[in-house]
């Protein structure tokens, strides 16, 4: 893997609301989801939940994970598509090993 890729990766999964969305799209999902439906999965199970979080989920986590190559998000018709990659799922799973239990 390419060290700039990884690092993109690295910087897209720093935050918990797009390790959300991501693991919400992969784990719950057949990979595609509307932006309300992961919307409403970030704001369910973040520890601290955006205000708005459609308005957050579209200009604030979105744009990370797009420009890591996680995801595909289409606006005009408000669906958002994972972006298969066993790199992503092996740090999640490192991630989620980590976590203290009760967290999302």
């Amino acid at each position: 893997m390419d060290a700039d890729l990884a690092d993109a990766v690295f910087r897209a999964l720093d935050d918990e609301r797009r390790r959300l969305a991501v693991r919400y799209l992969m784990e719950e999902t057949d990979g595609t989801a509307t932006c309300r439906e992961v919307a409403e999965h970030v704001r369910s199970n973040s520890v601290d939940p955006p205000a708005d979080a459609a308005l957050a989920l579209r200009h604030a986590l979105l744009p990370r994970l797009e420009e890591a190559g996680l995801v595909e998000y289409d606006p005009e018709g408000g669906r958002i598509r994972y972006r298969s990659c066993e790199f992503v799922e092996d740090v999640l799973t490192v991630v989620e090993d980590e976590r203290p239990t009760g967290t999302p």
